[in-house]
Parts: structure tokens; sequence; C-alpha cells
């Protein structure tokens, strides 16, 4: 299950932008999504700063489709921004430890019009 994340106190600042590798070991792949596999995934890495609580936290969220056009230490806007939890399961000396992890994911993340820097 996907959970919406209400974004209307939330600043982004870009931070990077690259391809979503199919696996750490494989760095050669590109991913796309099941439902059509033609669209690459682009990871964007983000700091999200809260403006009402006055935190950051870096964040990754995938994009499907054309590279996102970012630059760095810009303000984004994230698009339909949604989190979706899923357990790792690691085994250690013969024990199952599950943590709990997160994926980002949004529609499109653009630079923020209304903030753009004067070239």
């Amino acid at each position: 299950m996907r959970n919406r994340i209400d974004t209307s106190n939330v600043k982004f600042r870009v931070a990077g932008v690259g391809p979503r590798q199919v696996s750490r070991t494989d760095k050669t792949q590109k991913k796309t999504p099941p439902s059509d596999g033609s669209r690459p995934i682009w990871t964007v890495r983000l700091m999200a700063i809260d403006t009402e609580l006055g935190t950051t936290e870096q964040i990754f969220v995938e994009v499907a489709g054309d590279m996102p056009q970012l630059t760095v230490d810009e303000l984004a806007a994230v698009h339909n921004l949604t989190y979706q939890p899923w357990a790792a399961v690691e085994h250690v000396n013969g024990q199952a430890k599950g943590k709990i992890m997160r994926a980002y994911r949004a529609d499109s993340v653009t630079l923020d019009a209304a903030s753009r820097r004067a070239a």
C-alpha cells in the first residue's frame, strides 16, 4: 500500500539525480517499472525541510520517465509524493531479523518555478 504524503509544509532542495540500478551489484542495468518496462526510473536525492517543525531529512525519491531536469541546490516541486513501507529480512547467526524500510515515489520532480534563481 502506498501512502500519500502531505507536503504543504515541506520544502525540497535538490541534492542529486541519477539512474536507478537494478541492484547494488549490477550497476550496468537500469531499473524500469514492471508495468511497462520501457520507462527508466530515476533516483532524485532531496533534502526535505519541514518549515513547521524546523527539521530536515535526506530522502531518495524514485521517478519514472524522462530524466528530471534539476539543478543541485535549487528548490524542487515534488508532485504526488507517496511512500511505501516494506520489510527487509536479514539472516544473522541463523536468526531472521527484520527492518522496516521505506520507498519514496513521485509522479514527477521539477524545479520550483517560484524560486528559480536568476542566471
